[in-house]
């Protein structure tokens, strides 16, 4: 069995709420996976390993790997198979 999870503080809600909102800046500048330590995958990432079940985090992660499917997709219906390749 899993070990048991300790409580969030009002710090770690805290420090939750800015890496989500650091996040959504990290998507509008273009930085979905990249670069590594500043990516919106990154931030959302950071969050669950704070709070594994945050709702808000992996909604952020499943409409990320839409965005992304999409854009491959878009890609190599042009033919721009180097831009769907990830």
């Amino acid at each position: 069995p899993a070990p048991p999870r300790r409580a969030l503080d009002d710090a770690d809600r805290a420090e939750i709420r800015r890496l989500l909102q650091t996040a959504e800046y990290a998507l509008t500048d273009g930085q979905a996976v990249d670069p590594p330590g500043r990516s919106a995958l990154h931030y959302y990432d950071r969050v669950l390993a704070m709070d594994p079940d945050n709702p808000e985090a992996r909604h952020g992660i499943e409409a990320l790997i839409e965005r992304l499917v999409a854009e491959a997709r878009r890609a190599a219906a042009g033919r721009r198979f180097d831009e769907a390749a990830w």
